[in-house]
């Protein structure tokens, strides 16, 4: 789904299709998105007061490059990531980051709920 966020007074435009991921993946090998956003959604839905700042606190510094990797999939003309960050006068991780996690999991599940439920079961029967 593509959307548009505000990043200093930028409209950015990005999309949270599964793409971004593999721009991600190309930019920084090492790092696998999927990992460390599972982690965070986790962080995100453990009860207590942290919640989402406990989530945005485990991705850290990787929202700038999240929202990178976001934004090139609708426009593959961007700069490199440091030189895209450098273009914003200020890049407020805590005010886009709650967005981007949740548009991250939007893309992934269809939903904006972490759902806590136990795994559906099969039709299958067990063998004998």
């Amino acid at each position: 789904m593509i959307f548009t966020v505000n990043i200093a007074g930028q409209d950015v435009t990005m999309s949270n299709s599964i793409e971004w991921m593999f721009n991600y993946k190309k930019q920084w090998p090492k790092d696998d998105p999927m990992k460390w956003l599972m982690e965070a959604m986790k962080q995100a839905n453990k009860p207590g007061d942290g919640g989402v700042y406990d989530a945005l606190g485990y991705i850290g510094l990787r929202i700038p490059d999240m929202a990178w990797a976001m934004a090139r999939v609708v426009d593959k003309s961007l700069p490199a990531p440091n030189a895209w960050v450098k273009q914003f006068a200020e890049f407020p991780i805590l005010d886009i980051g709650q967005e981007l996690l949740l548009r991250a999991t939007e893309g992934m599940s269809g939903t904006t709920e972490l759902k806590n439920a136990e795994p559906p079961e099969t039709a299958r029967t067990p063998a004998n």
